[in-house]
């Protein structure tokens, strides 16, 4: 069994928001996911690589209760995840949506603070001042009447990081967060995300091995089993673990360089 913690840079919050123990997933008879233990902390920024059908996604599906555990234990907040998903909020891939929709930046973000109602009620004033604070933390303001089928991929991306903002999550998940955006979008993104670390707990999850390295507080490879060493550096061991016959080597400065061999991305 392979046993993880991760843990906190800042040592003076001790609170654990994600425990995870033994946790068996995955579809029918395929494990996806292989006793995976580990701990987070709270404001911890956690990164996730590991190659395509490793388990990535899966991982955030049972975080999220949306899929049930074939064995062992999620707790988020100390709740089941179907009960503690409510402190999550969640940043998808940016996807293909047809631009024709009528739908503003407002009304999207506004969709974060359904979760805080009963059904069919309608936003208040304090769902209003809570949309107008997570356009704040994004800088849309400005933007907040534009159709987003005028948005540049960046803008869409923060526009889902604020309808995430407006649910007030204790802890972010994101999947992919700068997946086809270029170098200056991406670096938007890292800088809000470093930001809102400063009250929120980030885990995400990355084909992006350079950047995300330079960027999060820690790095976990996960390829069905979890391997990780406590550190933001990715080693050769980790990447071998995770990866299979893979070299790896990652530079730490403001342009990180990585060279990696072919590897096999097969379940």
């Amino acid at each position: 069994m392979t046993s993880v913690r991760f843990n906190r840079i800042n040592e003076m919050t001790s609170d654990l928001v994600i425990e995870v123990k033994n946790l068996w997933a995955g579809y029918e008879q395929n494990d996806v996911l292989q006793a995976i233990n580990f701990s987070v902390r709270e404001l911890d920024y956690i990164g996730i690589i590991g190659p395509n059908g490793g388990g990535k996604t899966t991982l955030f599906k049972v975080l999220l209760g949306l899929l049930p555990p074939q064995r062992g234990q999620v707790k988020i907040l100390g709740l089941e995840a179907k009960r503690g998903r409510r402190y999550i909020g969640y940043v998808p891939q940016i996807i293909t949506f047809d631009r024709s929709f009528p739908i503003d930046v407002w009304d999207v973000v506004r969709m974060g603070r359904l979760g805080k109602r009963r059904l069919l009620s309608r936003f208040n004033r304090q769902d209003d001042e809570k949309v107008e604070q997570a356009l704040q933390q994004v800088d849309l303001v400005d933007l907040r009447h534009r159709s987003v089928s005028e948005l540049s991929g960046g803008q869409l991306q923060r526009v889902y990081l604020a309808r995430a903002l407006a649910t007030e999550p204790r802890i972010l998940l994101l999947d992919e967060p700068t997946a086809s955006l270029d170098s200056r979008a991406s670096a938007t993104i890292y800088k809000l995300l470093e930001e809102i670390n400063s009250y929120v707990t980030i885990l995400t999850i990355s084909h992006d091995i350079g950047a995300i390295s330079s960027q999060v507080k820690t790095v976990g490879c996960l390829n069905q089993k979890l391997y990780y060493h406590g550190d933001r550096q990715i080693t050769d061991r980790m990447l071998e673990q995770a990866y299979g016959s893979t070299r790896s080597q990652v530079v730490h400065s403001n342009i990180p360089q990585r060279i990696l061999n072919p590897h096999n991305t097969e379940e």
